[in-house]
């Protein structure tokens, strides 16, 4: 009888094992971390970002707007070299606020932040869900004309 109940156990724990090892099919990346990839030494950085929408026109476009968000708000990890962060543009992130109509020209559709960004098409990998679609692509990002752009526009103080 004891035989029995350890065996029972046994079953039943490896059959739970099993079943929570497996993957659902319809994976949508929920948060992807920006992560830096490359860079040359005329400033420009090659980024993998996510960007999410209804279409996979308009993740792929935020994509793009993510990418150079990131690059003037936040920390972001390089994935090569010494692993250090590559660190935002502005560091006050009241700046964002402060200059909210300017940012929302900057990253309208066809805004100037278009001027700053190279899209990568070709390894842009797609996963939908029934209301979002979501893309992980390599936008690269000239900060250095970034950085004068933010300059230039009185937001950046050097």
């Amino acid at each position: 009888m004891k035989y029995l109940k350890s065996v029972s156990l046994i079953l039943l724990g490896s059959c739970f094992a099993i079943c929570s090892c497996t993957t659902p099919k319809a994976v949508v990346y929920s948060t992807y971390e920006t992560t830096a990839i490359s860079s040359d030494l005329g400033g420009k950085f090659t980024l993998r970002v996510q960007g999410k929408g209804v279409s996979r026109h308009e993740a792929y476009v935020n994509a793009g707007k993510q990418a150079v968000h990131d690059i003037i708000f936040k920390n972001i990890h390089q994935s090569y070299g010494n692993h250090t962060l590559l660190l935002p543009l502005l560091n006050d992130s009241g700046l964002e606020s402060k200059n909210q109509a300017y940012f929302d020209d900057f990253f309208s559709e066809d805004g100037l932040y278009m001027h700053f960004i190279v899209m990568k098409s070709k390894d842009t990998e797609y996963r939908s869900s029934k209301t979002t679609v979501s893309c992980i692509t390599s936008v690269t990002v000239n900060r250095s004309a970034l950085k004068t752009e933010l300059i230039n526009a009185g937001i950046l103080k050097y």
